[in-house]
């Protein structure tokens, strides 16, 4: 009884052990995928972010308020013109919409909208937005004063060169002027320009000019890094055709990479069935042990009715007289088992070979 509990407390041991090494075959990171072949590549589905901008033509943050002056405001999503963005600004509190309403501002041209005759009115921030999306904000600043600071209205790549200008209402630049980032003044220019090369994410924050006691609105700059690009193509030289990996041969070893784990599940299944079969035979090999002693016994004790066959060797009778009698040799024999011969009998005591009865 107690080796019979200790094989099936060991059959699920083992199994539970299978269990929990396919389970971890399954969900361990042991066949990470090779990168792509040159030449292939990878579809990922999923959702994709676009970046939805405002265009400011020109591109300056700062105008002067006057008759001739206006500005072409546009929505662009990847470098094309977005469907669906309407331009808005909010003023004073109030929040506009590009239209030829009479509540809009501007007027609708194409897909453009155009603010003119600008005036101080028109400072504000403006963006693009539709029902799910929207862009940064451009602070656009229409001054009465004679000086104006032109920064670039969108963001400048790092690495690139900037030119901020002071000018005067005139259009013209200032004979000399004093720039000040985030409120202090950082150098002078004798021809009104302020170049600034390579441009780093430091160099962003709010810039304004000094010229003759007259000082500019301030104006953000904005830095941001360029897009990724793919890498320059190595120097050296390329592999002949015939050496570079089909599509085909990519995808297949591609596809074959998910069945590793399912062959995994499957031999352990496989093993696992093997052992219910090796303990169901083990099982069944101990139970006829042990009843084997008992139908030997109930065999051995078995007996079967002893029939007895008498053998009469001879008799005779004598019609004439029923006096004369002969007696033969009588033999009683015990019928044993199949298979088992009878012990032969002891001679008997008497034998009558020949009885006679008397006259």
């Amino acid at each position: 009884m107690l080796e019979e509990v200790f094989t099936s407390f060991t059959a699920v041991k083992i199994l539970y052990y299978i269990y929990v090494m396919s389970l971890w075959l399954l969900t361990s990171n042991l066949y990470e995928p090779c990168p792509p072949a040159a030449g292939v590549s990878l579809l990922l589905s999923g959702p994709t972010v676009s970046a939805v901008s405002l265009t400011v033509s020109p591109d300056v943050q700062q105008f002067f308020s006057r008759k001739a002056e206006k500005v072409s405001l546009s929505c662009a999503e990847d470098g094309q013109t977005a469907d669906g963005m309407k331009v808005k600004r909010t003023v004073e509190g109030k929040t506009q919409q590009c239209g030829n309403r009479r509540e809009d501002f501007g007027f609708i041209n194409d897909s453009f909208c155009i603010v003119s005759d600008l005036s101080r009115s028109d400072s504000g921030l403006y963006w693009c937005e539709s029902s799910d999306r929207s862009s940064e904000q451009i602070n656009i600043t229409v001054t009465d004063g004679a000086l104006i600071l032109e920064v670039p209205a969108l963001p400048v790549l790092t690495g690139s060169d900037v030119t901020l200008r002071c000018r005067l209402r005139s259009g013209l630049n200032t004979e000399s002027a004093d720039f000040l980032k985030n409120n202090i003044k950082i150098r002078s220019e004798p021809d009104g320009e302020f170049i600034i090369r390579g441009v780093q994410q430091s160099d962003e924050g709010f810039y304004s000019c000094d010229f003759d006691q007259a000082e500019s609105a301030r104006s953000r700059l904005r830095v941001k890094a360029p897009p990724p690009s793919s890498p320059p193509p190595s120097s050296s030289s390329s592999p002949p055709p015939s050496a570079s990996p089909s599509p085909s041969s990519s995808s297949v070893s591609g596809s074959s990479l998910p069945i590793v784990p399912l062959v995994a599940a499957l031999v352990s299944l496989l093993l696992v069935v093997l052992l219910l079969v090796a303990v169901l035979l083990l099982r069944r090999k101990q139970t006829g042990r042990k009843h084997e002693p008992d139908s030997d016994k109930s065999h051995l004790h078995e007996k079967h009715p002893a029939d007895l066959e008498t053998i009469y060797s001879g008799v005779k009778t004598q019609t004439a007289g029923l006096d004369d009698v002969t007696y033969g040799q009588v033999v009683i024999r015990g019928q044993g088992s199949a298979g088992v011969r009878p012990a032969q009998p002891s001679e008997p005591d008497m034998v009558y070979s020949s009885v006679r009865a008397g006259k």
